[in-house]
């Protein structure tokens, strides 16, 4: 059983939870508009989507920053709980799936163009 999500601690947590939330979003889009278009614009909806995973990737460096320099860290890991479990918290309130939050199993998008 998991515990019900909690209202984030602070403004720039948020903001920054539900930028990354829309950034997500808008990638998950852009995957599924080069699935169905055609050559000639594979390529402008594939550096998009480079864009928009760097973007991700420095929106996930500014979480971290932010949790590491504020009081959030030290909740995350009451109850023995380890730092990796930050992850965790933030999902439950971003809604963003796993994969998201880890470069290094991200799919990237590759033969396309």
């Amino acid at each position: 059983m998991r515990p019900a999500p909690r209202a984030l601690p602070d403004e720039q947590l948020q903001a920054l939870v539900s930028r990354r939330r829309q950034v997500v979003e808008m990638l998950t889009a852009e995957r599924n508009r080069l699935r169905q278009s055609k050559p000639p614009v594979q390529a402008q909806i594939t550096r998009h989507i480079t864009w928009l995973q760097e973007e991700l990737a420095t929106l996930d460096k500014d979480l971290s920053g932010h949790i590491h320099n504020s009081q959030l860290l030290p909740a995350l890991r009451e109850g023995g709980r380890g730092e990796g479990r930050g992850a965790d918290a933030l999902r439950m309130h971003s809604g963003c799936p796993q994969t998201e939050l880890h470069p290094s199993r991200r799919s990237g998008v590759s033969g396309v163009i």
